[in-house]
């Protein structure tokens, strides 16, 4: 399987599993404050930036300029 490109068992699972932890939600509280402030600029920007973890909003829409759309 590996001269096919593909990995052995193990380092899938460890591939998924980094992947799975790279976009778990943070148990940290959000900065209230910080995010109230992006979001009178920018709801997007509340949504990336006012939190501390990596995530992927799935309900964002398929645009050139984000912005232009709000």
């Amino acid at each position: 399987a590996a001269s096919g490109g593909c990995s052995s068992t193990e380092e899938a699972d460890a591939f998924v599993a980094d992947a799975v932890a790279a976009f778990a939600l943070s148990r940290e509280p959000i900065d209230r404050a910080w995010y109230s402030e992006l979001s009178a600029v920018s709801a997007v920007a509340a949504d990336i930036a006012g939190v501390t973890s990596t995530h992927i909003n799935h309900l964002t829409p398929r645009v050139l300029d984000i912005d232009e759309l709000q």
